[in-house]
């Protein structure tokens, strides 16, 4: 489905994306102004509905471009040539960083985001938005010789799959409930890094 702002001048539409981030992030859904919103993003009212009908219809429009523009980041940014499955979800890390310094409030209209859907749900969007895109991460080219030999490959990934869905879990779970700021999650990111290079050392022949 085309963007609906995908013919906007290039620095109004982040200007726009940038500030309603903001503001939904800061007041949540209820109280996000959309006064704020255009004054922020030095544009019209008349320009922000010309687009976006009604508030519900800007932030679902939010919700969907946190998923693709994540999504799109991966896929054009991950080397697909290369096998090694742990250097490739450890890229995954680096872009999905490389993002939120794009869009700074992503991460706080995040915390909106899961207040307003289940985890389920965003699950379910995610495919929508990116379909089979992590099924690709974890399956594409994989380079299985860097695994040992006598290591059953199929249930070392999935083990390391479920892993990776509980620490997300776990982490959607802290997010909802407490106020994580970027350095947080660059914490969790490094947590989740040294997991990943323990599961390497486990996984793949030495060096």
């Amino acid at each position: 489905m085309e963007d609906i702002l995908a013919k906007m001048n290039e620095e109004k539409r982040l200007r726009l994306i940038n500030s309603a981030l903001k503001e939904f992030g800061a007041h949540r859904f209820e109280k996000a102004s959309t006064n704020i919103i255009v004054k922020d993003a030095e544009i019209s009212k008349g320009l922000l509905y010309h687009y976006f009908v009604t508030k519900e219809a800007l932030f679902d429009y939010l919700l969907v471009f946190t998923m693709k523009v994540m999504g799109q980041a991966i896929t054009d940014q991950v080397d697909w040539e290369d096998g090694d499955l742990f250097g490739r979800m450890q890229r995954v890390l680096e872009i999905k960083l490389g993002i939120l310094n794009e869009y700074p409030y992503m991460l706080d209209f995040g915390k909106t985001m899961y207040d307003a859907k289940s985890i389920e749900e965003i699950k379910k969007l995610a495919e929508k938005c990116i379909p089979d895109l992590y099924f690709q991460v974890y399956s594409h080219n994989i380079n299985y010789a860097l695994f040992k030999d006598k290591l059953d490959v199929k249930r070392a990934v999935k083990m390391l799959q479920l892993f990776l869905d509980g620490f997300s879990e776990q982490f959607l779970a802290k997010y909802k409930r407490d106020i994580l700021s970027t350095n947080d999650l660059k914490e969790e990111m490094k947590e989740l890094d040294r997991y990943l290079e323990m599961y390497k050392a486990a996984f793949y022949k030495g060096e």
